[in-house]
């Protein structure tokens, strides 16, 4: 769906996708993407760190 908008409406030269009514583009969201993709890092270093501690963890514990 992203390339498909892409496609139609390309992008702007700073490389921002969406654009609000008045054609200007708008940064709310990349500011939600980015916070997005902080959180699922943050998800993937957590569930990481908790494997780790189940691989250190002693036999039968």
């Amino acid at each position: 769906m992203l390339r498909e908008h892409i496609e139609r409406f390309d992008v702007a030269p700073d490389g921002r996708v969406f654009r609000n009514a008045a054609g200007n583009y708008i940064d709310y969201y990349a500011k939600f993407l980015a916070e997005a993709r902080h959180h699922a890092n943050r998800l993937i270093e957590d569930s990481m760190q908790r494997w780790d501690e189940c691989e250190d963890a002693p036999a039968g514990a």
